[in-house]
């Protein structure tokens, strides 16, 4: 069963302060919960997708800038990502990411917008959504 920003925020007691565009500054600066969704609108899953919405070229920029980057042993080409990474995908889901800032939301949503495709800081966790 698909879950909404809004469940998952209840299921945690929470309730979601509202959405933000992403690259927009947080104007929250105390720490919580954030959520990375398809949709703005926290009660809704209509904006689920059937495959995940993979860009090639992040993928081949990504296998640049990696050049260590191994699966099942072996360096793999966009191709070999498209097929493991579509495979996690959630296609009746529309949240992408849970995350937990210990400081300031904003600092922390912050550091996904700087972080580098391929980076491991600010937070490594930023660049599989920008895949």
């Amino acid at each position: 069963m698909p879950s909404t920003v809004a469940d998952l925020f209840a299921a945690a007691g929470l309730e979601p302060g509202g959405p933000v565009r992403w690259g927009t500054v947080l104007p929250e600066t105390r720490p919580g919960v954030y959520a990375v969704a398809l949709t703005d609108d926290p009660t809704s899953t209509a904006a689920a997708r059937e495959t995940a919405p993979l860009d090639r070229l992040a993928l081949d920029h990504l296998l640049t800038v990696r050049p260590e980057l191994r699966m099942n042993l072996a360096p793999p080409d966009a191709d070999d990502l498209i097929e493991r990474i579509g495979g996690l995908w959630l296609p009746d889901e529309v949240v992408l990411y849970l995350g937990l800032a210990g400081t300031s939301l904003r600092t922390r949503v912050g550091q996904y917008y700087k972080t580098q495709l391929g980076a491991r800081r600010p937070h490594a966790g930023g660049w599989w959504l920008r895949l």
